[in-house]
């Protein structure tokens, strides 16, 4: 008897080792191919008839696909369990990588575009309920900060990937060729651990109702502005680099990857303070800083490096906002949230585009100060936030009798 129930709790462990894996490779997956169309942006300009304007589209294209994603995956959850919808999203975003190694016309780039947001977006929700089913209560926010982590180690590898095969190729559709292939190996190892695990032994979460109030708008408007800040440099800050500060093309990537860096440490530096000091008030004081680092890096071409730099200031934005909403809504049911990383993807496909149209007509610096733009409006949110928080503690003190 005991060996019997001995042997299957070994099972179910075994299934959640390798459930767990296959999500922390499949956000490995996510990041790295996320990242990789900013690496490829100027050589595209320079080499297809796409322009800033195409640029800022096919960016924006990524994050639209993202938006389908997050958005499809509320529906696809209910006839399918996350751990299988894993190895589709995989399977997505690596078709994207070997669509776009192939793509000779502006129709096929931006297809591939799709995709691979389609694939990051699914990635996004699936793995972290795959997380959340397979981590015990009380290591889940340990488990979702790993989580996270691979996501940063992927966007970190992507641009010193881009500039290895551009070194020895010369040719941007190589760096998706060769993306495309190492998706693949990482796909198989995917399909081998979900095929092994027992799904059938593991916990879904229960469909929860959402409820909206003016807050929980709010903070999706702060995802939003906050996706315009970090697409809007992830895919223009190599290509600003290049051909307006004038850097040459492995020092540019670099910075992209710096940039991911301090995202990543950010990240783990953000958990000590983060909730000693406040969510609102970290998420505000952190807008705050990155208006003046961007400001800065895009008024005085000298001071460039502080783009890059506002990565450690950025890096706690959406996870600090993403728990405040689950404090509003009173729960992280990730199919809830799946609703607000869809809104986010929005702001993916807003911020880049509208910097590539106003760079098309004047200048890329002058497009990059919709960087600014954006700050201030993530900072005039936080401070309708506020005001609407008080409103309806005021409302809730005049109810009482």
């Amino acid at each position: 008897m005991n060996s019997s129930v001995n042997s299957s709790g070994r099972h179910i462990r075994s299934s959640t080792i390798g459930l767990a894996a296959a999500a922390f490779i499949s956000f490995f997956i996510f990041g790295f191919s996320d990242v990789l169309k900013g690496t490829a942006i100027p050589e595209i300009i320079s080499t297809t008839s796409i322009g800033y304007g195409g640029g800022g589209a096919l960016i924006g294209f990524t994050y639209f696909g993202f938006f389908a994603g997050t958005l499809g995956s509320v529906l696809l959850l209910k006839k399918y369990p996350a751990p299988k919808l894993l190895i589709f999203a995989a399977v997505s975003a690596c078709a994207g990588l070997w669509l776009f190694s192939i793509a000779a016309v502006p129709a096929m780039m931006f297809a591939s575009a799709f995709l691979i947001g389609i694939g990051g977006g699914l990635i996004d929700v699936t793995a972290n309920l795959t997380i959340r089913m397979t981590a015990d209560s009380s290591r889940i926010g340990h488990r979702l900060n790993q989580l996270a982590f691979f996501h940063g180690f992927g966007a970190i590898l992507s641009p010193l990937f881009a500039g290895i095969v551009l070194s020895l190729t010369a040719q941007w559709r190589r760096i998706y060729f060769f993306a495309a292939l190492l998706t693949v190996l990482l796909v198989i190892v995917i399909f081998v651990l979900i095929r092994k695990a027992d799904i059938r032994q593991l916990k879904e979460e229960t469909p929860e109702k959402l409820t909206i109030h003016p807050g929980v708008i709010l903070l999706g408007g702060a995802l939003f502005f906050y996706m315009t800040l970090e697409a809007g440099i992830s895919g223009w800050m190599v290509e600003y680099g290049k051909n307006s500060v004038g850097i040459g093309e492995r020092e540019a990537l670099f910075y992209l990857s710096l940039f991911f860096i301090l995202l990543t440490a950010g990240r783990l530096l953000s958990s000590f303070y983060v909730d000693r000091f406040g969510l609102y008030r970290s998420i505000l004081l952190n807008f705050i800083v990155i208006f003046v680092f961007v400001a800065g890096g895009v008024t005085f071409k000298f001071l460039f490096v502080l783009i890059p730099c506002s990565g450690l200031f950025m890096a706690p934005i959406f996870p600090t906002t993403v728990a405040l909403i689950s404090n509003e809504l009173d729960s992280s049911n990730i199919r809830i949230l799946g609703f607000f990383f869809a809104i986010a993807g929005l702001g993916g496909i807003f911020g880049p585009w509208m910097i590539g149209l106003l760079a098309a007509e004047f200048s890329l610096q002058t497009g990059l100060t919709l960087l600014m733009a954006f700050t201030v409006c993530a900072v005039i949110i936080c401070g309708l936030y506020t005001f609407t928080g008080r409103m309806r503690k005021h409302k809730g003190k005049e109810i009482q009798p």
